[in-house]
């Protein structure tokens, strides 16, 4: 389904009056250094919402919704790179340890069959 001439008209204008402040919001949250993160939030909000408006009917209050999605997806990012981060400091000792093993091989050239 696609948008309304409505929905468009006023996800624009929220758009053009709300998502600088979102921003800056979620800047102040997460940091200086997570602001790409808080403007791709606010984005994907913004591309949420209308996917859902159509389906669901407009919100009663628009403006809280975006920033409620925008809000949930930027901690949602933040746990999932704090996961990846641990996950990678495991996997970097892991292959190291691995690394040192491997070095105790021998490698064949090409054609040579042990």
């Amino acid at each position: 389904m696609t948008p309304s001439p409505e929905t468009r008209t006023l996800l624009e204008h929220l758009f053009r009056h709300q998502a600088g402040r979102m921003v800056a919001h979620l800047t102040r949250l997460l940091g200086p250094g997570n602001l790409q993160l808080a403007e791709e939030t606010v984005q994907e909000a913004m591309l949420r919402a209308l996917q859902t408006w159509p389906y669901h009917g407009l919100p009663e209050n628009p403006a809280a919704w975006l920033f409620r999605v925008a809000h949930n997806a930027a901690i949602d990012a933040v746990r999932r790179n704090q996961l990846c981060g641990e996950k990678s400091d495991a996997l970097v000792t892991e292959l190291s340890r691995n690394a040192i093993a491997a070095h105790d091989f021998h490698v064949l050239p090409p054609g040579n069959i042990a």
